[in-house]
């Protein structure tokens, strides 16, 4: 097989922002098979090294799905070095990021690791490795950064920790959990986020999109659901929608108004403030995250930097980032059970600055 060592002039996915999402497909591969990252010191389920197929316990299910997570994964790499063969190279990749995951799930109570895993793994990055030359001959575009990112954060908040489970018995114990309590707790965001991501669609298929994302929560056990708050998503991600498709130079100053609210409601959220009786307000960021650290805590502590690499995308300002997370840190001493510090000014700021940065690189398309 010839290898074309010249970059394709009609090239779906620019070598750099396949590298990016070569990164970011590494990551939730790492969070999608590890989590939820209680490892224990020594192993507690051996490596299963029979060969596949053989078991009842290798179901189709587990099967398809190792073979699709290493699917983009395939894709991103071949993309992200067109002028090279590193086919090979990119399917050993595949093999010892395979085996390492495999290792580390020997020491996770509730995984099974095995060769069957190992060999779908590869199998699904081989394919995307060979078949990725062929998607140039399909005429797309690549969204928009800011829709991408908008796009998986909506995906992101609704569904983690994304343990989707298909058992009716766990499904059936899910719906028998269902609350009924008003809350606008992760309420506006991911409805701003759908809304933006589908703004040049129709509104058809943005709400089309959020009802399926909401269905899918039936099936995430740990999730809480809450019809009440599943249908205000839907009627705000309409509302938001009617705003944001507006070809007017004000949709922008509207989305980062939008995200304001949004953010200041989710962090204050349900407004019982008191008066403390001492101030608890670190100076030091990522304190108390070191002294109570595991990878969960890690996860929910960079969403922040997600969230304000959104507002940089927007070419929001830096100091409106940072003033926003301070001033939602400073109200939180008034707001019992929590422990505010400079960590989500700091994570906002960088995010910000990270996003601006990725819209000026992608404005004079460097």
């Amino acid at each position: 097989m010839k290898f074309n060592k010249s970059i394709p002039e009609n090239q779906p996915l620019p070598p750099h922002q396949a590298k990016i999402l070569l990164v970011v497909s590494s990551l939730l591969i790492l969070y999608l098979t590890l989590y939820p990252f209680d490892f224990q010191k020594e192993g507690v389920r051996p490596f299963d090294w029979t060969v596949p197929f053989w078991h009842r316990h290798h179901s189709l299910t587990d099967l398809l799905s190792n073979f699709f997570l290493f699917l983009p994964w395939g894709v991103f790499w071949r993309f992200s070095w067109p002028q090279k063969p590193l086919v090979p190279l990119g399917g050993l990749t595949a093999l010892l990021f395979s085996f390492g995951i495999e290792h580390l799930q020997t020491h996770l109570a509730y995984r099974s690791p095995g060769l069957a895993d190992v060999l779908m793994n590869c199998a699904g990055a081989l394919t995307g490795l060979i078949t990725a030359p062929l998607l140039r001959y399909f005429s797309f575009s690549w969204p928009q950064p800011a829709n991408i990112l908008a796009f998986f954060l909506a995906f992101y908040l609704l569904l983690e920790p994304f343990s989707f489970t298909a058992d009716w018995g766990e499904i059936k114990e899910n719906l028998k959990g269902l609350t009924f309590s008003f809350s606008l707790k992760n309420v506006l965001f991911p409805s701003l986020f759908l809304a933006y991501a589908f703004r040049n669609t129709t509104l058809s298929l943005a709400l089309g999109f959020a009802a399926t994302l909401e269905f899918l929560r039936v099936m995430v056990p740990p999730l809480l659901l809450n019809p009440y708050k599943s249908a205000l998503r839907l009627i705000w991600v309409a509302a938001f929608y009617l705003v944001l498709s507006s070809s007017s130079k004000r949709a922008h100053k509207r989305t980062l108004f939008i995200f304001c609210l949004a953010y200041l409601i989710d962090g204050l959220w349900p407004f019982s403030l008191e008066r403390p009786e001492s101030f608890r307000l670190n100076l030091i960021p990522f304190k108390l995250h070191l002294l109570n650290f595991n990878l969960e805590t890690f996860f929910n502590t960079f969403e922040s930097l997600f969230l304000f690499l959104f507002w940089g995308l927007l070419e929001g300002p830096l100091w409106g980032a940072a003033l926003l997370a301070g001033l939602c840190e400073l109200i939180q001493l008034f707001v019992p059970a929590r422990y505010p510090d400079l960590t989500a000014p700091f994570l906002a700021f960088l995010g910000a600055f990270l996003g601006r940065k990725l819209a000026l690189r992608r404005r004079y398309d460097l």
